[in-house]
């Protein structure tokens, strides 16, 4: 299976794939750009094709949900269950520390996440987060988030504020999808990336392999990202 890339801008480098890097499906690039400055690429880097997208997605901001507001997460060894659902004005943990997700939990963290060295986000794997985050996320040296399932649809982050960063330095490989659309992301340390990525920018630093999950494409009418979209008419 390939995995396509793609981006909705026009301007040169929009897409910079450095030496030693590759993808394994097409790219796409803004109805206008010039496929031979938008993207710029060494050898034999692209193994798909390069398209100008005729039909480009329209990109949403997230919206925060409604929830209970619970104060802010900090600490060194936190387990947060369903019943701990809320609206949080930040999140920190300490070094080496611990953030268990025990059950289906939903967080809309109206501030900064901030993970420290060696600290770490487990989602057990008969639990789910979502989380919606107005904020930056900054996750420092090999902290970072561990999907127990192995399913990036049990972890989620919707990115709903305006320039924000995402800076993850996972020390393993990471499950998840991530729709920030206002978002820079920044990815280190090599780790594989399993899911699907919708950001304002990307940079993947240090050897690091992005999978898309198929199996992402079913969505329902509940998910933020679903989209209506007319695919065929008919004038009667």
């Amino acid at each position: 299976l390939k995995a396509d890339i793609g981006t909705l801008s026009s301007a040169a480098g929009a897409i910079d794939i450095k030496n030693g890097a590759e993808v394994y499906g097409d790219v796409y690039i803004g109805l206008n750009a010039d496929p031979t400055k938008a993207v710029s690429k060494g050898g034999d880097s692209i193994k798909g094709e390069i398209f100008k997208n005729p039909n480009p997605t329209t990109v949403k901001t997230p919206k925060s949900p409604s929830l209970l507001s619970k104060g802010k997460i900090s600490g060194n060894n936190v387990t947060l269950n369903a019943a701990d659902s809320g609206t949080y004005s930040g999140i920190e943990i300490s070094n080496n520390g611990k953030l268990n997700i025990n059950g289906n939990v939903l967080l809309n963290v109206t501030g900064k996440i901030e993970l420290k060295n060696s600290a770490e986000v487990i989602i057990a794997s008969n639990g789910s987060l979502t989380l919606y985050l107005a904020g930056n996320l900054e996750a420092k040296n090999s902290s970072g988030f561990t999907n127990e399932s192995k399913v990036p649809a049990k972890f989620k982050l919707y990115g709903t504020g305006n320039n924000q960063t995402i800076e993850l330095k996972n020390s393993a490989d990471l499950y998840g999808v991530v729709y920030a659309p206002n978002a820079s992301m920044e990815l280190h340390n090599g780790a594989n990336v399993y899911g699907a990525l919708v950001v304002n920018d990307l940079e993947m630093k240090n050897s690091g392999n992005l999978f898309y999950d198929v199996a992402l494409k079913n969505v329902n009418l509940a998910d933020p990202e679903a989209q209506f979209r007319v695919v065929q008419w008919e004038e009667l």
